[in-house]
C-alpha cells in the first residue's frame, strides 16, 4: 500500500486533528511550497470532485492532500469506488480517511480492513492524562490554575482534546484580561460561566430550531460583541446541537415517535437523552423546520464555516456568521450564491 494514504480512527479528535496537519505540514516541506488542500464528507451525496481530486494531477500544485471525513457513513457505492482506488493510488496524492468511531460495522469495514497497516487509533485520553493537559494548557499561557477548577473544566466537557482546547483558550483570554497574578480557582470558572450563559451557542440553537432568523442574528452580535473568543466556540456548539437533532430525526425516519426518539438521541454515539420539558419543544421546533436532508446539508456547512469564522479578521468575522445563519435557517443548508453582502441583518 502506499504511503500516501491513512486511515485515523477514533473519538480523540484533537489529536487527529494535530496528526492531519502535522502531515500537511511535512507534504509542505518535502514539496517546497503549500499543497493544494481539500477535505470532504462522507455523508455529502455528491463527492465526484474528490475522486478527481484523488485521480489528476493538480494544475496549481506539486501535490494535494484530501481528507475524506466520517467515512463510517459511506454508501456502497462510495466504499466499491475508494476500495478500487487503493488498489492503484495516485503517487501525487495523499489520502487521508477519518472517523470518530473506532470500530467500524457498516458497509466501510471493508476500508478498514485494506488498511490495517495504515490505521492509527485515536483513544480518548484517561481523566488523568486529560487532568495534565489542561494543567499543561494553561501553564504554556502564562497562567496558574488549581486542581479543583481542573476539575470543575473537565465535569463540563467531553473526554476530548479539541473541544478542552477551544474551552480552555476561551478561559485563557478572560483570565489573561481579568486576572493576571493570582491562581485560577473553582470560584472563578463558576463566575466566568453565569457571566457567559445569558447567550451562548446553546441559546443561538434555540432561535435557528424555531427558524427565527431575526433572534439568531441578535443572538449573534451580542455574542460576537461581547466576548473575542467566541468564534471559537459559536461553531462547536452549533454541531453538537444539530449532531444530537440529526440523530434524533434519523430515529424518526425509522417510525420512531419524537419522544421515544428523544430517550434515544446520540452525540457521537454516546447517548445523549433529551429530558428537559423546555429542550423537548426546541428539539420538536428543529424537527419541523427542517428535514433529514436539509440537516445533513447544514452539517456540512458548520463543518465548512468553523475554519472560516475561527481564522477571520474582527472585521468579517461577523458577516461570515451572518451568511452562516442564513444558509442555515433560509436556505436549509443548500450553497448560496456568490453575491457581495455587507449585512443580512435588517435595520430595525
Amino acid at each position: 500500500m502506499s504511503s500516501r494514504v491513512y486511515l485515523l480512527l477514533g473519538p480523540e479528535k484533537g489529536q487527529k486533528q494535530e496528526t492531519i496537519n502535522r502531515i500537511r505540514e511535512t507534504l509542505n516541506k518535502e514539496f517546497g511550497e503549500q499543497i493544494e488542500y481539500s477535505k470532504y464528507y462522507a455523508f455529502d451525496d455528491n463527492n465526484d470532485q474528490m475522486y478527481i481530486d484523488l485521480n489528476n494531477i493538480s494544475l496549481f500544485s506539486p501535490h494535494s492532500l484530501i481528507v475524506l471525513h466520517n467515512i463510517d457513513a459511506l454508501k456502497a457505492p462510495d466504499v466499491s469506488n475508494i476500495l478500487k482506488y487503493l488498489e492503484h493510488p495516485n503517487e501525487s496524492s495523499t489520502f487521508i480517511l477519518v472517523s470518530d468511531e473506532f470500530s467500524i460495522k457498516s458497509s466501510a469495514s471493508k476500508i478498514v480492513t485494506k488498511l490495517k497497516k495504515e490505521t492509527t487509533i485515536f483513544w480518548g485520553l484517561q481523566e488523568n492524562q486529560l487532568f495534565g493537559w489542561v494543567k499543561s494548557f494553561f501553564r504554556k499561557n502564562k497562567l496558574q490554575i488549581d486542581d479543583n477548577a481542573v476539575q470543575y473544566i473537565l465535569d463540563q466537557t467531553d473526554n476530548d482534546t479539541l473541544e478542552l482546547k477551544i474551552i480552555c483558550n476561551q478561559l485563557s483570554f478572560y483570565f489573561s484580561v481579568n486576572k493576571k497574578n493570582n491562581i485560577i480557582c473553582e470560584d472563578d470558572i463558576e463566575t466566568f460561566v453565569h457571566h457567559s450563559k445569558s447567550e451562548n451557542a446553546f441559546s443561538l440553537f434555540s432561535a435557528i430550531a424555531q427558524a427565527k432568523l431575526d433572534d439568531a442574528l441578535e443572538i449573534a452580535t451580542v455574542l460576537l460583541e461581547r466576548d473575542n473568543t467566541s468564534r471559537y466556540t459559536l461553531v462547536p456548539g452549533l454541531l453538537w446541537s444539530f449532531r444530537r437533532l440529526i440523530s434524533i430525526s434519523d430515529l424518526c425516519s425509522q417510525g420512531y415517535s419524537p419522544s421515544q426518539a428523544f430517550g434515544k438521541a446520540k452525540v457521537f454515539e454516546r447517548p445523549n437523552a433529551i429530558r428537559s420539558k423546555k429542550d423537548q419543544i426546541i428539539y420538536s421546533s428543529a424537527l419541523k423546520n427542517y428535514s433529514y436532508e436539509d440537516l445533513k446539508r447544514i452539517l456540512k456547512t458548520l463543518l465548512e464555516a468553523d475554519i472560516d469564522i475561527r481564522t477571520s479578521s474582527t472585521d468579517t468575522v461577523k458577516i461570515y456568521v451572518e451568511k452562516l445563519l442564513y444558509t442555515i435557517i433560509v436556505k436549509k443548508g443548500k450553497e448560496m450564491s456568490k453575491i457581495q453582502i455587507a449585512s443580512f441583518k435588517r435595520t430595525l
